[in-house]
């Protein structure tokens, strides 16, 4: 049988009961020890009075400041809760450090005990810490959905967290509407605690002197008129609760209105402060008191107010006679004999803690709510809360007792069982420590938070759970997928070729496809053929509605090039082909920008292509056809064959692989479904490699690793390559990245060794048929479009003048192309071979590289 657990509980305060009843339930012996050195707390009677009729509890007296008494305490038991004042955490942690003993705090880990944290370590010690209300249980719930919107690819934009422990609204029945379930002195102190706030992406700081002005109504239930105020230094919260993205972060204190004002005149007559005042040693009548606290010239009852109010400010009349009457209530101005503490703040807390105690049959109430505002991997918006409302039991717990205790006592035990096993000085975090503690507070004891959407994408939702989206139906205007990856294939026969699905005899596919596009480049009236058949297809579309912008563009731009093509040679139409891509171009800026506009504040068209990627030049060749003068055709042609490369990066390709089946649609084979044997195929393909790479290390001579890399060239390099790259972005096994990227740059490494020898084959091809003519290359080709676009421009700018366009001269800088218009000589050459300078007059034209200026239509 086990021997029994020992454990040594540090305070006898409100909340210490739920603690020492479950600890004792469990058959674990508790020590209750309260300390004698420190007047304020609770005496020896009270530590008797809490452990009265609970089995396996004993009072006990501690001076915690006697190391020596506190160390024999400590080694006596297997684990110390240390609920007394903060400030003597850090002294019972090095002597459970010196005596390799375990500790459980429910306060905030503080500098002084994070310093301990590699000394608990070296000894082995587990100190759990933050494990209360707040903070403890809001941590739990925190971090819980935090973890949930990052698994999902989601984003926190806002975290809001407000706790408040009050008296139920039936019995807030005092001027601060506040009653204590624990230690005044602790209420009080926080409330002048410097604090730090993330908001809107920016530090805000307020001063603890601030503070209760910084209070606002927060809204939770309308059946509360609750106020919220910053609580510390909230700042640290985006790197412990892993949410760098957020924007606003607060956590903060709830209390009932009415409240932070009278707080704030009393703050400012100076009643919250802890300077000794040897006169308040001595029980002198309370309007002496605060003569001697606020200055005042008398203790008349006049000149104490007329003190107060030179010193203390109201936002209205009404509030300052409901304040002044809360301070007579206190006794303020009365005879009545103040408990000496020594000093304004502790002299008041006597007073308070003996006015605002809980009656008999008086419960208490915790609110604790966090409100996320999150973004969606599919950027919609969501709105959720996690809530918890908690009533105290009259003839039990407080709520506040309950909810501190019961997460103490719950973490202890899994200290002492193992659960808990990290080392070193701990807060709840993780999900690792969180969610054994989380699953006992609420299959147990009913403590846990309920989480509700009160707003998702645009449609509100109020107090429904959540549940999943509704499926969204959208009509194409397409018969089907095969349909689309036709048009797709006629207008980028090249690309989609590309992007043939693999199948078991790749090798020869992708021989096929290769065919193909040498087929489809040397038969060019073939291939326009199929770019206007596919434009006529989209026109239909365009009638049916739902069309995508991008398809709608596709096709004008296609149609744009084609009639360019179709009019080659013919100055007259020169202008008409201008405008035909001027149209086209604007309508797909246009439409495209339009589609990303911020639908609460107008963006300009630059702001949002940077967003999206769309290159600054297309929306300003956008602005000057719809403002000003047509652009060139020398601008328009190379724009137009851009924006269709920059469409099918954009659109196109993000349509996927299409299977043999899907690509050749009306004009081949018929069947292939939706693209799912294509799915299948790079399933098999990806399970294959990572069962290779696995096998990397292979010493044992089977041949395993061999026969799989058979399987596997199947496929073709593009599909390995897209394979290993997603296995490598998907795994977090950096021994299988890095050995798909090996085996990519061994593919990629095989590929350049292929294209190096058919090159060579070319080259030797070539140099037995030197009496052929060579094929023009792309940039001959490019060449040539270019110098007949400025013939056909310069013919329409000068049509009684010889047009001789000769290459362009550009200066150092590469800032101006100086063109010459005339007649043979215009050639002529100095005597050194130099060219002439060139004769002044309107025979010259320049075009300017740099950035473009709009100028409004019909200005020269």
């Amino acid at each position: 049988m086990a021997s029994q657990k020992k454990v040594l509980m540090l305070g006898a305060g409100f909340v210490t009961k739920p603690t020492l009843d479950i600890l004792s339930d469990a058959g674990i012996s508790v020590t209750v020890g309260d300390l004698s050195s420190r007047p304020a707390c609770r005496t020896l009677e009270s530590a008797q009075k809490l452990s009265k009729g609970v089995a396996n509890a004993h009072p006990v007296s501690i001076d915690v400041n006697d190391s020596a008494a506190l160390d024999a305490a400590v080694a006596q038991h297997d684990l110390t809760i240390s609920l007394i004042p903060y400030t003597h955490h850090a002294t019972v942690i090095k002597s459970a450090i010196r005596n390799k003993k375990h500790v459980v705090t429910t306060s905030y880990v503080s500098p002084a005990m994070k310093e301990l944290d590699a000394q608990a370590k070296e000894a082995g010690i587990t100190v759990m810490n933050e494990i209360g209300l707040d903070p403890g249980i809001d941590h739990l719930y925190a971090v819980k959905t935090i973890d949930e919107v990052h698994q999902a690819g989601g984003k926190i934009i806002s975290f809001l967290s407000f706790c408040g422990g009050l008296p139920a609204p039936e019995d807030s029945d005092n001027p601060l509407g506040y009653k204590f379930s624990w230690s005044s002195r602790g209420v009080l102190l926080a409330l002048g605690n410097n604090a730090r706030i993330y908001r809107d992406g920016k530090v805000v700081e307020i001063a603890g002197k601030e503070l209760m002005g910084a209070a606002k109504p927060y809204f939770i239930y309308p059946g509360y008129a609750f106020v919220g105020y910053p609580n510390r230094d909230s700042t640290g919260y985006k790197e412990l609760y892993n949410i760098p993205e957020a924007q606003t972060v607060i956590r903060g204190t709830l209390r009932y209105q009415g409240f932070p004002q009278f707080i704030r005149v009393l703050v400012q007559i100076g009643f919250l402060s802890e300077e000794k005042n040897d006169a308040l040693t001595q029980p002198i009548a309370w309007k002496e008191a605060t003569k001697l606290v606020v200055g005042a010239s008398s203790s008349s009852e006049a000149d104490l107010k007329a003190a107060i109010l030179s010193k203390a400010t109201f936002d209205s009349d009404e509030e300052k006679t409901r304040i002044i009457n809360g301070l007579n209530w206190i006794g303020l101005f009365s005879d009545e004999k103040i408990t000496p503490r020594g000093n304004p703040l502790d002299t008041l807390c006597a007073t308070l803690e003996a006015k605002m105690q809980y009656e008999e049959g008086e419960r208490d109430m915790v609110m604790l709510q966090h409100k996320f505002e999150i973004e969606h991997k599919d950027g919609s918006r969501e709105t959720r809360t996690s809530t918890l409302v908690e009533n105290g039991d009259p003839k039990g717990y407080s709520a506040m007792a309950k909810l501190v205790g019961v997460p103490c006592a719950v973490a202890v035990k899994q200290v002492l069982d193992g659960t808990i096993s990290d080392k070193g000085v701990l807060a709840p975090m993780n999900t690792k420590l969180n969610n054994p503690i989380m699953k006992e507070l609420k299959e147990k004891y009913g403590i846990y938070l309920v989480e509700k959407t009160l707003f998702s994408l645009n449609k509100r939702v109020w107090g429904r759970r959540r549940t999943p989206r509704m499926v969204q139906y959208i009509f194409t205007p397409w018969r089907d997928r095969r349909e689309l990856l036709m048009v797709r294939r006629q207008f980028y026969p090249d690309e989609a070729a590309a992007l043939a699905s693999p199948s078991p005899s790749s090798s020869s596919s992708r021989r096929r496809h290769q065919q193909q596009s040498r087929a489809a480049a040397s038969d060019k009236s073939k291939a326009d053929a199929q770019k206007r058949a596919a434009v006529a297809r989209v026109s239909m579309w365009m009638q049916r509605g739902n069309c995508p912008h991008m398809v709608e563009s596709t096709a004008l731009l296609a149609a744009a090039v084609l009639g360019d093509e179709a009019a080659r040679g013919d100055a007259a139409a020169a202008y008409a082909v201008r405008a035909s891509y001027c149209a086209a171009f604007s309508r797909f800026v246009t439409g495209l920008l339009d589609g990303h506009q911020d639908r609460q504040r107008k963006l300009s068209m630059y702001s949002v292509a940077k967003t999206i990627g769309l290159p600054a030049t297309y929306v300003e060749l956008r602005h000057q056809a719809t403002h000003e003068q047509l652009p060139s055709l020398v601008r328009l042609r190379p724009a137009a064959r851009g924006a269709l490369a920059w469409i099918w990066g954009y659109y196109w390709r993000q349509l996927g692989e299409g299977g043999e089946e899907e690509e050749d649609g009306e004009e081949g084979r018929a069947g292939g479904g939706d693209g799912d044997g294509a799915a299948g195929e790079a399933g098999r393909c990806k399970a294959l490699l990572m069962e290779y790479l696995a096998l990397e290390d292979e010493e044992d001579g089977s041949g395993t690793r061999e026969k799989l890399w058979k399987q596997v060239r199947r496929w073709d390099d593009a599909h390995l390559l897209r394979a290993l790259a997603e296995i490598g972005d998907a795994t977090a096994d950096h021994g299988l990245m890095i050995r798909s990227l090996k085996l990519s740059r061994e593919i990629v490494g095989r590929q350049e060794k292929q294209q190096q020898q058919e090159e060579e084959e070319q080259e030797e091809q070539s140099g037995a048929q030197e009496e052929e003519a060579p094929p023009m290359s792309d940039l001959d080709r490019i060449k040539a479009e270019l110098e007949q676009s400025r013939r056909e421009l310069q013919a329409l700018e000068h049509p009684d003048v010889d047009v001789d366009m000769r290459d362009e001269e550009t200066d150092s800088e590469g800032k101006v192309d100086v063109v010459k218009v005339g007649g043979d000589e215009d050639q002529d050459m100095g005597d050194e071979g130099e060219e002439k300078p060139p004769p002044p007059g309107p025979a010259l034209w320049t075009r300017y590289q740099g950035p473009w200026k709009p100028k409004p239509i019909g200005v020269v």
